[in-house]
């Protein structure tokens, strides 16, 4: 399941979220865009 989110939510000062890419019960994995380097995106998984 693909979900949008609120480009508002950020994960600490270096991220903000673009979408949750998937979650299930081990945690969950954003797409996100960093704002510390000129936008590049990511992904990270937090568990």
């Amino acid at each position: 399941m693909v979900s949008s989110v609120s480009s508002e939510q950020t994960l600490g000062d270096r991220y903000r979220i673009l979408k949750i890419l998937g979650q299930d019960r081990f945690g969950v994995t954003y797409l996100v865009e960093e704002l510390q380097s000129g936008g590049e995106q990511r992904l990270i998984a937090e568990f």
